[in-house]
């Protein structure tokens, strides 16, 4: 049985000095912009416990607790967790665990302030290991609430997302090894009471990797990523602006009701460890992204938003080094 209390104290501050747009579709050096000089704080004081106890051989269960002391006229929360463990043997084992918790958003460009954000989470797990082989799967469910702010146009004041994840790892002929996994996520946004499809809505999301290891030669590993691509919302219509000069952009009203594409990357990483008498030298490079493969990351339109561009992802990167270790 462990049990630990505390008290915990987080200051956080930002300061933002910006040159701000009056318009923001009006972004040339001569538009009208205004500047602002924003410092702000949050100081986040908590209590909390937690235990761990194991019953007998087969069960173990955890909770904790933490709750803030309200500073600065800030609103009151309690944060819970529980979780219940079952071996079946030695190999095999449940743990259900679910919870409520509580943070506060970052500020950024578009919302200069500290938002207190809560979430209720419940997942399932299920672990499998026997001699080389490690078998994990998952199925999850989260609430997030509170007003998440990521852009100018849409505010996300609910988010529920539902996941299933199957991870998949094997070593044999003692140098190698073989990792897999999956991801299905299916998430819904509420927006201005009207729910959306989430930005992070995926069918599959797939990691593999394929490891040698050998201290005496060298480590080499080949991995594959692939998922679909974002959602976005498009902009679908454009009005020419007198005052400014500029067309001012009309976005669809059917939220995230776009798609990049499919995101595909392959890497690959070499290094070598060698070994002197009181000193080590390490080697490494890596290749990531070697087919070059132009993933979708951001919509770029013209200036009347007739013809759309696409920002990407990094393509083919070299990196490549060196460590020196001092063993006194």
């Amino acid at each position: 049985f462990t049990l630990q209390s505390g008290i915990s104290h987080d200051y956080q501050r930002s300061k933002f000095n910006d040159s701000i747009p009056a318009y923001y579709y009006a972004l040339s050096p001569e538009s009208q912009n205004y500047h602002t000089d924003t410092a702000i704080f949050n100081s986040i004081l908590e209590a909390y416990s937690y235990f761990n106890w194991d019953i007998k051989d087969r069960w173990t269960l955890s909770s904790g607790l933490r709750s803030n002391i309200p500073l600065n006229k800030q609103t009151h929360y309690l944060s819970s967790q529980l979780g219940l463990k079952y071996r079946i043997n030695k190999n095999q084992s449940f743990l259900l665990s679910g919870g409520k918790y509580h943070n506060y958003s970052t500020p950024n460009y578009y919302s200069k302030k500290f938002v207190l954000l809560s979430s209720y989470q419940l997942a399932l797990d299920y672990s499998f290991e026997y001699k080389n082989t490690s078998l994990t799967a998952a199925i999850y469910y989260k609430n997030e609430k509170g007003k998440q702010t990521n852009n100018l146009f849409f505010t996300v004041d609910d988010q529920s997302t539902f996941g299933i994840e199957l991870f998949y790892e094997r070593s044999f002929r003692k140098y190698f090894k073989l990792m897999f996994s999956n991801i299905f996520m299916n998430q819904i946004s509420e927006i201005n009471n009207a729910s959306f499809k989430g930005e992070k809505d995926y069918n599959y999301f797939i990691k593999t990797s394929f490891n040698y290891n050998n201290p005496k030669l060298f480590s080499l590993t080949l991995a594959y990523l692939a998922r679909p691509g974002d959602y976005y919302t498009s902009v679908t219509i454009s009005i020419y602006d007198n005052l400014t000069k500029f067309y001012q952009p009309g976005f669809s009203h059917n939220i995230n009701s776009s798609q990049y594409k499919a995101y595909n990357r392959i890497d690959i990483s070499i290094s070598r460890y060698f070994k002197f008498n009181k000193t080590a030298l390490i080697t490494f490079a890596s290749l990531n992204n070697i087919l070059n493969t132009k993933n979708e990351s951001e919509v770029l339109y013209n200036s009347d938003y007739t013809e759309t561009h696409f920002d990407n992802y990094e393509l083919r990167t070299i990196y490549f080094g060196l460590a020196w270790q001092l063993n006194y």
